[in-house]
Order: C-alpha cells, then sequence, then structure tokens
C-alpha cells in the first residue's frame, strides 16, 4: 500500500478508495481488485505465475479467466507485458521499474517521471542503474503510444 495525499487515516487502503492499483501479476491483481475505487485507474502485467499447488494438481490457475474478469470489470484497464520488457532491458528482474514507468504516465501525479525514476534508482545499487533507467524507459514508451 502506498498513501499520497492529505488527510491520511492510516497506512492501509481502504477497500474502493485506491485511485490507482498496480499489479504484478494477475492472480494478485485480481486478489486486490476490491481496493480499487470505482472510475479508478487498473495498471496489470499480464505475467502469470503459476502456484505450487497448480503445478501438483490441487487447484487451477486460468489465465485467460483473470484477464477477463479484469476487462469485465474495470473502465479500460491497462494490460501489458512487463516482464517481457524487463527481459528486454536487461533483467526479468526489473518488472517493477517497467510498472513505474508506465505508472508515470498517468495523469494529474503529484510527482514527475523524473522523481519516480529518481527515487527508484536510489535503491538499486549501481551496477543494475542502466538496466532499471531502460526499463523504466520501456514502461513509459508503453504507455505513451
Amino acid at each position: 500500500h502506498v498513501r499520497i495525499g492529505e488527510p491520511l487515516y492510516g497506512a492501509v487502503v481502504p477497500d474502493g478508495g485506491a485511485d490507482v492499483l498496480i499489479g504484478f501479476e494477475l492472480a494478485e491483481t485480481v486478489r486486490w481488485f476490491h481496493k480499487l475505487k470505482s472510475g479508478g485507474k487498473l495498471l496489470a502485467n499480464r505475467a502469470r505465475i503459476v502456484p505450487v499447488s497448480v503445478t501438483n494438481g490441487r487447484s487451477v490457475y486460468d489465465g485467460e479467466a483473470l484477464e477477463q474478469y479484469l476487462v469485465d470489470s474495470c473502465q479500460s484497464p491497462i494490460l501489458f507485458d512487463a516482464a517481457r520488457l524487463a527481459e528486454q532491458a536487461g533483467n526479468y528482474r526489473a518488472a517493477n521499474m517497467v510498472m513505474l514507468g508506465a505508472f508515470s504516465t498517468l495523469p494529474h501525479l503529484p510527482f514527475s517521471p523524473e522523481a519516480l525514476l529518481s527515487a527508484g534508482l536510489g535503491l538499486i545499487p549501481g551496477k543494475l542503474q542502466d538496466i532499471n533507467r531502460l526499463a523504466f524507459e520501456l514502461g513509459r514508451q508503453a504507455l505513451e503510444v
């Protein structure tokens, strides 16, 4: 949970209170969808991380149904393959920076894309900065079309 603005009464986003929901994996995006307010913006990675319970046959993972639920439940959801863009940048683990770059294209944010990039890079070791900078830009480009 990230809360920005005033007044804030606690760290947890209330159900139906999120202006933006960023989902890094389809099932987790669906699991937390109740946090998004009506008319809020959904930004989700199409990545599918299949749980062990599926691989051992105890449950099923229907990625198409998960995507369809999000499409049917949200106005203009943004679904894209951040994992592929992270790999293109040089490391699949840079998907978080791809998502941050995509997020930075949304209108009415109280901070600049440069500020988001700087904050993100400030948490990353120097040897990985170039990959993550590229991942951020690829995320921006994915949504600026």
